[in-house]
């Protein structure tokens, strides 16, 4: 399939990336995202994903900034899950809206 080529600010083509990764987390799951998920999501290359990610690891700990800041809380409550590090230091009221959210 050949993509479409439109040139973008760096700034707004990060964040459409970034955006695709929350979305490509929201709907198959944060151990769901991989370069070729979010590309096609954001409907560019998997190197210009790497140019402004430059590994997974990077993508995903930005998508988990983005999940906590946005409060996004199937994000959060599958990484609080996972036992990630970069949950350990949320707010209060934020783990308290996990857990009604788990709880349904």
């Amino acid at each position: 399939m050949k993509i479409k080529r439109r040139r973008e600010k760096p700034t707004v083509r990060r964040e459409e990336i970034l955006n695709a990764a929350v979305h490509v987390a929201c709907k198959l799951g944060y151990q769901s995202i991989t370069r070729e998920s979010v590309a096609n999501a954001a409907q560019t290359s998997c190197a210009l994903v790497t140019r402004y990610f430059v590994t997974m690891d990077c993508l995903k700990r930005a998508v988990v900034d983005t999940a906590i800041e946005r409060e996004i809380l199937p994000i959060v409550a599958q990484v609080i899950s996972l036992g990630d590090k970069q949950t350990a230091n949320i707010k209060n009221s934020l783990k308290q809206k996990v857990i009604a959210f788990i709880k349904g």
